[in-house]
């Protein structure tokens, strides 16, 4: 069973971080080596340039079944603070992919 934590538990997050926005990626927490995971490693140099000086605390939670569970959230106006970045896969080809300011997808298959 995996740990969820409740919407207000996903919205409040961030308070708790001290960040503006907890960003959800694909991945684990540590590359086999121990080191950042190489999606956090991507998506914090994509997000630098936001140009806001926004704050961001990144949290791998695992492949994309995960992930769209917190963007069904987000397009159900139930959590606050959070944002999803992943790969598109076949997602935009297909014209699937959920359309919202806090979900965003590579612009290919994958960064990779």
């Amino acid at each position: 069973m995996t740990f969820v934590r409740s919407d207000a538990g996903l919205s409040n997050q961030a308070v708790f971080l001290d960040v503006d926005y907890v960003v959800y990626i694909e991945g684990v927490e540590r590359d086999s080596f121990g080191g950042t995971p190489p999606d956090e490693i991507f998506w914090r140099s994509v997000l630098r340039f936001d140009g806001l000086g926004r704050r961001f605390a990144f949290r791998p939670v695992g492949g994309k079944s995960a992930l769209r569970s917190i963007a069904e959230k987000i397009l159900a106006g139930q959590v606050q603070r959070c944002l999803v970045c992943r790969d598109s896969d076949y997602d935009r080809l297909l014209n699937v992919a959920p359309s919202h300011s806090n979900i965003l997808f590579t612009a290919g298959y994958s960064w990779e």
